[in-house]
């Protein structure tokens, strides 16, 4: 019961002062799969029609639920004014949660490892826990603005490329994945990089562009944008504003 309280407070706030990004569709009312579907196609057709190369960018998260890092996500319902009363019963929902490992040898004989305070991902099964994670990616948009339209259905993401100069497009394309790889490494996120996905969408007069060099350079970008994440990380808090968010 308290939990649907708390969760009913956290969308009277968010709705009230409009936080969510609207490229977001999950877990929200009157959107639904068909409405990010829609909008998808209409930006693709839309960018066809104004005879401009379009490509678009599909990946996937690793166990985005459960990599949500509890310091960042605190900080960020600060700054989204989620603080007080509200905020203190969230912390509480989070903090002062162990577990340890079980593993049991062939002869079935169990050995347990120290209990340790989980420091990542949000407690599944509540209404709350999707909530939590709308925030937590709720600025991702921010960083990809500037080259590409993102579609955001919870942890499904695409981002939909558009102009009509080839050499622009493929910076864009660059620039992009360097922003979201930077974006996913300081919030301690992983990204699937084997099921990242590079399509073209061209009628059959447009120009054609060789996706596969583009992709065999951006998955090297992410790949080296990736190896330069700490190994061990500290506080996080906000520098200015959502976009510039570090974890150090």
């Amino acid at each position: 019961m308290v939990v649907k309280e708390v969760c009913l407070a956290g969308e009277g706030h968010i709705n009230l002062y409009k936080i969510l990004v609207d490229e977001q569709y999950s877990f929200r009312e009157n959107t639904s799969t068909d409405n990010a579907a829609y909008t998808l196609l209409l930006k693709i057709i839309t960018a066809l029609n104004n005879k401009q190369i379009v490509g678009g960018i599909f990946r996937d998260l690793r166990k985005a639920f459960d990599c949500v890092n509890h310091e960042i996500l605190l900080s960020k319902l600060e700054f989204y004014g989620i603080k007080e009363i509200f905020g203190t019963l969230i912390k509480s929902y989070l903090k002062d949660r162990y577990q340890r490992v079980t593993i049991k040898d062939t002869a079935n004989n169990p050995t347990f490892s120290d209990w340790k305070p989980i420091k990542h991902g949000v407690p599944q099964g509540s209404i709350l826990d999707p909530l939590l994670f709308l925030l937590y990616i709720n600025d991702l948009s921010m960083v990809t603005r500037k080259n590409a339209k993102l579609i955001l259905y919870a942890d499904d993401t695409s981002f939909i490329i558009a102009n009509p100069r080839p050499m622009v497009f493929t910076n864009n394309v660059n620039e992009t994945l360097m922003a979201v790889a930077t974006w996913f490494s300081n919030h301690q996120l992983s990204l699937n990089l084997d099921k990242i996905t590079y399509l073209q969408f061209r009628t059959k007069n447009s120009q054609k562009l060789d996706f596969n060099t583009d992709a065999s350079v951006n998955r090297a970008i992410l790949q080296h944008c990736f190896l330069l994440v700490r190994q061990h990380w500290g506080g996080c808090r906000y520098r200015n504003s959502p976009d510039n968010f570090k974890a150090f």
